[in-house]
Protein backbone atom coordinates (compact mmCIF):
# COMPACT_ATOMS: atom_id res chain seq x y z
CA UNK A 1 0.00 0.00 0.00
CA UNK A 2 1.49 3.37 -1.32
CA UNK A 3 1.87 5.96 1.81
CA UNK A 4 -0.58 8.55 2.19
CA UNK A 5 0.99 12.36 2.23
CA UNK A 6 -0.57 15.53 3.50
CA UNK A 7 0.53 18.96 1.72
CA UNK A 8 0.61 21.65 4.45
CA UNK A 9 1.34 25.42 2.95
CA UNK A 10 2.25 27.73 5.87
CA UNK A 11 3.01 31.48 4.64
CA UNK A 12 5.41 30.67 1.44
CA UNK A 13 7.25 27.62 2.89
CA UNK A 14 5.85 24.26 1.35
CA UNK A 15 6.71 20.26 3.55
CA UNK A 16 5.16 17.16 3.20
CA UNK A 17 4.94 14.96 5.53
CA UNK A 18 4.20 10.98 5.64
CA UNK A 19 0.46 9.97 6.72
CA UNK A 20 0.38 8.31 10.34
CA UNK A 21 -0.04 4.70 8.83
CA UNK A 22 3.52 4.41 9.37
CA UNK A 23 3.22 5.40 13.28
CA UNK A 24 6.03 7.16 15.10
CA UNK A 25 8.75 6.00 12.49
CA UNK A 26 7.55 8.64 9.98
CA UNK A 27 9.98 10.33 8.23
CA UNK A 28 9.40 14.19 7.44
CA UNK A 29 10.81 14.94 4.06
CA UNK A 30 11.44 19.21 4.19
CA UNK A 31 11.24 20.66 1.05
CA UNK A 32 12.41 23.77 2.94
CA UNK A 33 13.81 24.72 6.72
CA UNK A 34 10.70 23.74 9.12
CA UNK A 35 11.38 27.01 11.51
CA UNK A 36 12.11 29.59 8.68
CA UNK A 37 8.00 29.05 8.80
CA UNK A 38 6.58 32.83 9.87
CA UNK A 39 3.05 32.35 10.89
CA UNK A 40 3.83 30.25 13.51
CA UNK A 41 6.16 30.93 16.79
CA UNK A 42 9.43 30.53 17.45
CA UNK A 43 11.77 30.01 19.90
CA UNK A 44 14.71 29.62 20.10
CA UNK A 45 15.95 27.18 22.99
CA UNK A 46 18.49 28.78 25.18
CA UNK A 47 16.99 29.50 28.90
CA UNK A 48 14.17 29.07 30.77
CA UNK A 49 12.22 31.76 29.26
CA UNK A 50 10.26 29.58 27.57
CA UNK A 51 6.89 29.34 27.71
CA UNK A 52 5.91 25.59 28.18
CA UNK A 53 9.42 24.64 30.04
CA UNK A 54 11.67 23.70 26.74
CA UNK A 55 14.85 25.04 27.87
CA UNK A 56 18.43 23.84 27.93
CA UNK A 57 18.69 22.34 30.94
CA UNK A 58 15.67 20.41 30.07
CA UNK A 59 17.19 18.18 26.98
CA UNK A 60 19.01 15.40 27.68
CA UNK A 61 20.70 13.45 24.84
CA UNK A 62 22.97 10.78 24.60
CA UNK A 63 25.53 9.69 21.10
CA UNK A 64 27.17 6.36 20.65
CA UNK A 65 27.93 4.25 17.68
CA UNK A 66 30.28 1.86 16.04
CA UNK A 67 32.19 4.17 14.05
CA UNK A 68 33.31 8.03 15.61
CA UNK A 69 30.57 10.58 13.96
CA UNK A 70 30.30 8.59 10.59
CA UNK A 71 27.54 5.87 11.75
CA UNK A 72 26.14 7.39 15.31
CA UNK A 73 22.59 6.89 17.28
CA UNK A 74 21.73 9.82 19.50
CA UNK A 75 18.76 9.25 21.64
CA UNK A 76 17.05 12.83 23.46
CA UNK A 77 14.47 13.40 25.79
CA UNK A 78 12.63 16.54 26.06
CA UNK A 79 11.10 16.68 30.05
CA UNK A 80 8.34 18.46 28.16
CA UNK A 81 4.62 17.61 29.12
CA UNK A 82 2.79 15.66 26.50
CA UNK A 83 -0.72 15.74 26.53
CA UNK A 84 -3.98 15.64 24.51
CA UNK A 85 -4.47 19.54 25.28
CA UNK A 86 -0.35 20.30 24.14
CA UNK A 87 1.68 17.82 23.19
CA UNK A 88 5.08 16.96 20.61
CA UNK A 89 3.54 17.00 17.35
CA UNK A 90 7.21 16.44 14.74
CA UNK A 91 10.77 16.60 15.46
CA UNK A 92 13.01 16.80 13.07
CA UNK A 93 17.13 16.74 13.16
CA UNK A 94 18.80 18.75 10.47
CA UNK A 95 21.91 20.44 9.94
CA UNK A 96 22.85 23.26 9.78
CA UNK A 97 23.01 23.14 5.58
CA UNK A 98 19.12 22.04 6.24
CA UNK A 99 19.63 18.02 5.29
CA UNK A 100 17.55 16.07 6.97
CA UNK A 101 19.31 13.82 8.89
CA UNK A 102 16.00 12.22 10.75
CA UNK A 103 12.09 12.53 12.06
CA UNK A 104 9.31 11.62 13.91
CA UNK A 105 5.71 11.85 13.69
CA UNK A 106 3.80 11.78 17.19
CA UNK A 107 0.28 12.14 18.15
CA UNK A 108 -1.16 12.74 21.98
CA UNK A 109 -1.41 8.98 22.53
CA UNK A 110 2.67 8.82 22.41
CA UNK A 111 3.35 10.14 26.07
CA UNK A 112 5.91 7.82 28.88
CA UNK A 113 3.61 6.63 31.47
CA UNK A 114 4.50 9.68 33.39
CA UNK A 115 2.97 12.01 31.21
CA UNK A 116 6.33 13.41 29.53
CA UNK A 117 7.30 13.28 25.87
CA UNK A 118 8.61 10.31 24.18
CA UNK A 119 12.25 9.56 23.75
CA UNK A 120 13.16 10.53 20.19
CA UNK A 121 15.87 8.01 18.83
CA UNK A 122 17.62 8.62 15.84
CA UNK A 123 19.56 5.73 14.38
CA UNK A 124 22.72 5.50 11.66
CA UNK A 125 22.98 9.42 11.71
CA UNK A 126 25.89 11.10 10.13
CA UNK A 127 27.48 14.00 12.25
CA UNK A 128 31.41 14.42 10.70
CA UNK A 129 29.68 17.48 8.38
CA UNK A 130 28.53 20.27 9.77
CA UNK A 131 29.17 22.95 11.92
CA UNK A 132 25.83 22.93 14.00
CA UNK A 133 22.69 20.77 13.96
CA UNK A 134 19.02 20.88 14.25
CA UNK A 135 16.54 19.46 16.75
CA UNK A 136 13.69 21.17 15.79
CA UNK A 137 10.63 20.37 17.95
CA UNK A 138 6.99 21.35 16.72
CA UNK A 139 4.22 21.71 19.55
CA UNK A 140 0.84 21.42 19.33
CA UNK A 141 -1.59 23.24 21.47
CA UNK A 142 -5.22 23.06 19.70
CA UNK A 143 -4.97 25.47 16.84
CA UNK A 144 -1.85 26.90 17.83
CA UNK A 145 1.52 25.79 17.00
CA UNK A 146 4.60 26.51 18.48
CA UNK A 147 8.29 26.06 16.76
CA UNK A 148 11.41 25.64 18.86
CA UNK A 149 14.76 25.05 17.79
CA UNK A 150 17.84 23.73 19.75
CA UNK A 151 21.23 24.43 18.79
CA UNK A 152 24.08 21.47 18.92
CA UNK A 153 27.66 22.74 18.02
CA UNK A 154 29.73 19.82 16.31
CA UNK A 155 32.10 20.28 19.61
CA UNK A 156 28.93 19.01 21.72
CA UNK A 157 28.39 16.05 19.90
CA UNK A 158 30.91 13.83 21.49
CA UNK A 159 30.55 10.06 21.72
CA UNK A 160 30.02 8.36 24.79
CA UNK A 161 30.14 10.90 26.59
CA UNK A 162 28.45 11.75 29.95
CA UNK A 163 27.33 15.38 30.52
CA UNK A 164 28.74 15.69 33.98
CA UNK A 165 26.84 18.95 34.74
CA UNK A 166 23.59 16.69 34.85
CA UNK A 167 25.37 14.48 37.25
CA UNK A 168 25.05 14.94 40.48
CA UNK A 169 27.98 17.01 42.13
CA UNK A 170 29.97 13.83 43.92
CA UNK A 171 29.80 11.98 40.71
CA UNK A 172 30.68 14.45 38.77
CA UNK A 173 33.93 15.58 40.75
CA UNK A 174 35.30 11.69 41.32
CA UNK A 175 34.95 11.94 37.32
CA UNK A 176 35.61 14.66 36.40
CA UNK A 177 39.19 14.37 38.52
CA UNK A 178 40.11 10.73 37.02
CA UNK A 179 38.97 10.93 33.25
CA UNK A 180 36.18 13.69 32.76
CA UNK A 181 32.96 11.38 31.95
CA UNK A 182 34.31 9.80 29.14
CA UNK A 183 32.97 6.10 28.70
CA UNK A 184 33.66 3.26 26.18
CA UNK A 185 31.77 0.45 24.45
CA UNK A 186 33.30 -3.05 24.55
CA UNK A 187 34.53 -2.11 20.91
CA UNK A 188 35.95 1.19 21.19
CA UNK A 189 37.99 -0.18 24.32
CA UNK A 190 39.37 -3.17 22.41
CA UNK A 191 40.73 -0.73 19.78
CA UNK A 192 43.04 0.87 22.64
CA UNK A 193 46.14 0.02 23.57
CA UNK A 194 45.67 -0.23 27.02
CA UNK A 195 43.96 -3.51 27.34
CA UNK A 196 46.98 -5.53 27.77
CA UNK A 197 48.54 -3.18 30.42
CA UNK A 198 45.01 -3.45 32.04
CA UNK A 199 44.74 -7.16 32.70
CA UNK A 200 48.52 -6.99 33.50
CA UNK A 201 47.88 -4.88 36.83
CA UNK A 202 45.18 -6.90 37.33
CA UNK A 203 46.81 -10.36 37.18
CA UNK A 204 43.96 -11.65 35.21
CA UNK A 205 45.18 -13.20 31.80
CA UNK A 206 44.57 -11.42 28.72
CA UNK A 207 42.55 -10.34 27.27
CA UNK A 208 40.48 -9.66 29.89
CA UNK A 209 38.92 -6.62 29.32
CA UNK A 210 35.33 -7.94 29.65
CA UNK A 211 35.82 -8.10 33.19
CA UNK A 212 35.41 -4.45 32.85
CA UNK A 213 31.93 -4.51 31.70
CA UNK A 214 29.24 -4.92 33.93
CA UNK A 215 26.84 -8.13 33.24
CA UNK A 216 23.85 -7.26 33.89
CA UNK A 217 20.80 -9.98 35.99
CA UNK A 218 18.03 -8.51 35.40
CA UNK A 219 15.70 -9.95 38.57
CA UNK A 220 12.23 -7.87 37.82
CA UNK A 221 10.91 -4.74 36.60
CA UNK A 222 7.23 -4.41 37.87
CA UNK A 223 4.72 -2.41 36.51
CA UNK A 224 5.23 0.59 38.44
CA UNK A 225 8.75 0.93 37.45
CA UNK A 226 10.08 -0.65 40.47
CA UNK A 227 13.15 -3.16 39.53
CA UNK A 228 15.68 -5.52 40.64
CA UNK A 229 18.51 -5.52 38.85
CA UNK A 230 22.42 -6.65 39.85
CA UNK A 231 25.49 -6.67 38.45
CA UNK A 232 28.33 -9.02 38.36
CA UNK A 233 31.52 -8.03 38.67
CA UNK A 234 34.56 -10.04 37.84
CA UNK A 235 37.13 -7.46 38.49
CA UNK A 236 39.63 -7.59 41.20
CA UNK A 237 40.40 -4.47 43.70
CA UNK A 238 43.83 -4.15 42.45
CA UNK A 239 44.48 -0.91 44.06
CA UNK A 240 43.11 2.68 46.10
CA UNK A 241 42.83 4.10 41.61
CA UNK A 242 42.46 0.99 40.05
CA UNK A 243 38.74 -1.01 41.07
CA UNK A 244 35.84 -0.80 40.25
CA UNK A 245 34.08 2.10 42.17
CA UNK A 246 31.08 3.18 40.20
CA UNK A 247 28.01 1.28 39.29
CA UNK A 248 25.21 3.20 37.78
CA UNK A 249 21.89 2.71 35.63
CA UNK A 250 20.65 5.07 33.23
CA UNK A 251 17.53 5.45 30.32
CA UNK A 252 18.54 6.01 26.66
CA UNK A 253 19.71 9.63 27.22
CA UNK A 254 21.74 9.18 30.73
CA UNK A 255 19.56 9.93 33.18
CA UNK A 256 19.84 8.24 36.39
CA UNK A 257 18.03 5.10 37.53
CA UNK A 258 20.48 3.63 39.80
CA UNK A 259 23.75 4.15 41.45
CA UNK A 260 25.86 2.29 43.17
CA UNK A 261 29.43 3.55 44.73
CA UNK A 262 31.85 0.98 46.00
CA UNK A 263 34.85 1.87 48.67
CA UNK A 264 38.48 -0.07 47.83
CA UNK A 265 38.17 -3.73 49.59
CA UNK A 266 34.76 -3.05 50.91
CA UNK A 267 33.88 -6.74 50.71
CA UNK A 268 31.22 -6.03 48.09
CA UNK A 269 33.72 -6.91 44.72
CA UNK A 270 31.14 -9.69 43.13
CA UNK A 271 27.36 -9.35 42.97
CA UNK A 272 26.30 -5.52 42.81
CA UNK A 273 22.77 -4.36 43.96
CA UNK A 274 21.16 -1.74 42.00
CA UNK A 275 18.93 0.49 43.58
CA UNK A 276 15.87 2.48 42.19
CA UNK A 277 16.37 5.94 42.85
CA UNK A 278 12.99 6.85 43.06
CA UNK A 279 13.29 5.81 46.79
CA UNK A 280 13.60 9.13 48.91
CA UNK A 281 16.90 8.21 50.73
CA UNK A 282 18.58 7.61 47.36
CA UNK A 283 17.02 10.92 46.22
CA UNK A 284 18.69 12.57 49.41
CA UNK A 285 21.95 11.15 49.78
CA UNK A 286 22.49 11.82 45.29
CA UNK A 287 20.63 15.15 45.33
CA UNK A 288 18.64 14.13 42.16
CA UNK A 289 15.04 15.93 41.43
CA UNK A 290 12.08 13.34 41.55
CA UNK A 291 10.60 14.66 38.95
CA UNK A 292 13.57 13.59 36.71
CA UNK A 293 14.12 10.41 37.71
CA UNK A 294 12.76 8.69 34.62
CA UNK A 295 10.43 5.29 34.99
CA UNK A 296 12.18 2.20 33.33
CA UNK A 297 8.84 1.07 31.94
CA UNK A 298 9.27 3.67 29.69
CA UNK A 299 12.77 3.08 28.18
CA UNK A 300 13.33 1.25 25.05
CA UNK A 301 16.65 -0.16 26.54
CA UNK A 302 18.68 0.43 29.25
CA UNK A 303 22.39 1.87 29.57
CA UNK A 304 24.89 0.15 32.09
CA UNK A 305 27.58 1.33 33.26
CA UNK A 306 31.22 0.41 35.77
CA UNK A 307 33.56 2.64 36.10
CA UNK A 308 37.00 2.37 37.40
CA UNK A 309 39.33 5.75 38.34
CA UNK A 310 42.15 4.17 36.68
CA UNK A 311 40.52 3.03 32.95
CA UNK A 312 37.99 5.17 32.99
CA UNK A 313 33.81 4.62 32.51
CA UNK A 314 32.49 1.25 30.27
CA UNK A 315 29.19 0.70 29.47
CA UNK A 316 26.66 -1.82 27.99
CA UNK A 317 23.06 -1.43 26.57
CA UNK A 318 20.14 -3.68 28.37
CA UNK A 319 17.60 -4.24 25.30
CA UNK A 320 13.83 -4.21 27.13
CA UNK A 321 12.20 -4.30 24.12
Amino acid sequence: MRPSFQKIVLSRRTFTTFGPMLGVSNYLSLIDDLFANTQCTKIDIKNDDSPIGIFDESIYYWIDGMQPKLSSNIAFYLHLKHTKEEYIERVVFTTSEKKTLGARYYDPEAANSNGFGPYIIFNRVDLRNSRRYFLIVQVKAGENITIYRYTLDSEKLVQSKLNLDKLPEEMASDFKSKHDGQSYSSYHFQVRALREQVCNEAGLAFPCFNSLFPSPQIKSISENSTFNIEVINRYPDVSSDNYMRYFFLTDPTGRLLAIHKRSFKDNKAGLIPLVKLANSFWQSRWGVKPELVPRINDCPYLLLFAENPSYGIFYSHIWLR
